[in-house]
């Protein structure tokens, strides 16, 4: 059974059935993305370092990676049709997806996630139970990636396995990511919006860690060269059909 967070070919509309994280959202942006805000005295316009500001950027930036990871798990699940169908699925670009997932995602998006979470735990203990869930979610993701990545690397190098191993290793991965992000997307990330503090959001700043996406930003990491096009010739045909 697939388990989505939108329609296929509506990545860009993740947050589709999110109206609580949309107002929120929106109310972020008015207030820190160049409108300015309205008070007694006049506009107030924040600066680029300002609590608000941060937490609107982090807000935005969680939600567009979210976006873009629930296109590669459309990708991955398409590779996986195709092995159910007696094809030969691109292995490589199923390898491509996890190595980026495991060396960005868990990397990189997950640990301003994770204080920006344990910090909601603090400031609302009755979402408690649901932050040490996603927590260790990040942990359970993280493993199930890596052994589908080795999965991969088996089928690669003609080591013989099950084909039920890959199957499983894949329907796994695809469950737990994607139920964790819909619980983000719908729940948690309103939530933080509404409780945290500019000094959580500060801590939050300061646990991004460098550089720059190798995969959706602005310089490609070569592997990813193959995988970006795929994305690109996806995300065309699919703004050709709504046309």
């Amino acid at each position: 059974m697939r388990v989505s967070l939108v329609p296929r070919g509506q990545a860009d509309q993740f947050d589709v059935d999110a109206p609580n994280y949309r107002i929120a959202h929106s109310a972020l942006a008015a207030r820190c993305h160049g409108v300015p805000k309205m008070t007694s005295k006049g506009f107030v316009v924040h600066d680029s370092n300002s609590p608000e500001r941060i937490m609107a950027d982090s807000l935005t930036l969680w939600h567009t990676e979210h976006v873009n990871f629930a296109r590669l798990l459309d990708l991955l699940e398409e590779q996986v049709a195709e092995f159910h169908q007696g094809e030969r699925p691109d292995y490589t670009l199923m390898s491509d997806i996890l190595y980026y997932m495991r060396n960005f995602a868990d990397r990189v998006h997950h640990p301003p996630e994770d204080v920006a979470y344990a910090r909601l735990a603090e400031r609302d203990p009755g979402v408690q139970l649901l932050v040490n869930r996603l927590l260790q979610e990040h942990c359970v993701i993280a493993t199930a990636g890596e052994e589908l990545l080795n999965c991969l690397k088996e089928i690669s190098e003609d080591v013989l396995a099950p084909r039920s191993h890959l199957e499983a290793a894949t329907a796994t991965y695809l469950v737990y990511y994607r139920h964790h992000l819909a619980t983000e997307e719908r729940v948690v990330m309103p939530r933080a919006a509404q409780v945290l503090t500019g000094e959580d959001w500060a801590a939050v700043a300061a646990a991004v860690p460098g550089g720059s996406d190798p995969l959706f930003g602005d310089d490609i990491l070569e592997r990813f060269e193959m995988l970006r096009r795929q994305i690109d010739r996806v995300a065309q045909a699919s703004r050709q059909d709504q046309t």
